[in-house]
């Protein structure tokens, strides 16, 4: 199977040599590295030039305008061959092993389509954790229901460490606010089961001020943790009440990556679940006290169904 990687680049000069130099050294090397360029004005170009001399694998694509991350991820797994692509951003570096990793994660994985692993923080030196780390993800334990969640907690497959089988053309949404290319593409997969991970780390995800797309170690990475530890731990009508305001959130936007009916849907079981736990410790004429009330206010979406069939 063809082993490609799309890599997006803008004013990465700083760092894609090496991350370069380290897709170069894989110990299963890849077949090509398509490299989109979204009209860098540094010396990116040239350096990747410059590479290309020796490795005809490397082929470079300069965009005419500015497509943003997700449309130039788009158009560079788009260029890619059908068979195994590996995103990747221009400040990483990989470990050497990260290709024969993911080859036979998906041999002994056939019925799964999508990958993600850990990646290791690293400034000018390594920082002795891990992305996981800082969102507070467990692998053994939170890794058993991924769309659940991908979309409760928010995305987890890091682009850097995300690779899938690509056998037709990909289309991105242009929501950024929601919804990045590495986020829409782990969720296509895992609203399909055929998303899996690698508890190891593969990579150094480094963390710099000059970063396209922001590190889970910023405020961002803060808050998600924050969701998590909530979402562990929290009252069960809390959770209702968060779960019911990221199913607006979702509701608002219009999208094709996924449908919309079907990302609802997990919310909607959700919120049930979290109603019916919560309903477990009262008696019979309690519960449908209880549901009545909530019918009356207007709380936690309870509809006549819920009164009648509890």
């Amino acid at each position: 199977m063809i082993l490609s990687v799309a890599l997006c680049t803008f004013n990465g000069e700083k760092y894609i040599a090496e991350q370069l130099e380290s897709i170069l050294s894989q110990q299963v090397p890849v077949d090509e590295i398509v490299i989109c360029d979204d009209g860098s004005t540094d010396k990116t170009m040239q350096i990747i030039e410059k590479f290309q001399k020796g490795n005809s694998i490397i082929k470079l694509y300069k965009n005419s305008e500015k497509l943003g991350v997700i449309k130039n991820f788009e158009k560079a797994i788009n260029l890619c061959q059908d068979g195994i692509v590996l995103l990747c951003d221009q400040d990483d570096i990989w470990f050497k092993n990260k290709t024969e990793k993911i080859i036979n994660y998906f041999e002994i994985n056939g019925n799964l389509k999508a990958v993600f692993h850990n990646l290791e923080l690293f400034n000018e030196k390594p920082l002795s954790a891990t992305i996981w780390d800082y969102i507070a993800f467990n692998a053994q334990n939170h890794g058993k229901n991924l769309p659940n969640h991908l979309l409760t907690i928010e995305n987890l497959a890091t682009g850097a460490s995300f690779a899938f089988k690509k056998n037709k053309r990909i289309n991105l949404d242009e929501i950024p606010e929601i919804a990045l290319h590495d986020y829409q593409l782990a969720l296509i997969f895992a609203m399909t089961n055929e998303l899996g991970l690698i508890d190891e780390t593969l990579g150094y995800y480094r963390i710099h001020d000059a970063q396209q797309i922001g590190a889970e170690t910023t405020a961002n990475g803060f808050i998600k943790k924050l969701t998590h530890l909530f979402y562990s731990s929290g009252h069960h009508l809390e959770k209702v009440d968060y779960l019911i305001k990221k199913q607006e959130m979702w509701a608002e936007y219009q999208f094709q990556f996924v449908k919309k009916e079907k990302i609802l849907a997990v919310f909607e079981k959700l919120r049930s679940e979290f109603i019916k736990q919560h309903l477990h410790q009262f008696n019979f004429f309690h519960k449908k006290a209880i549901l009545l009330y909530w019918l009356f206010k207007k709380k936690y979406k309870v509809n006549l169904n819920n009164v009648l069939w509890v």
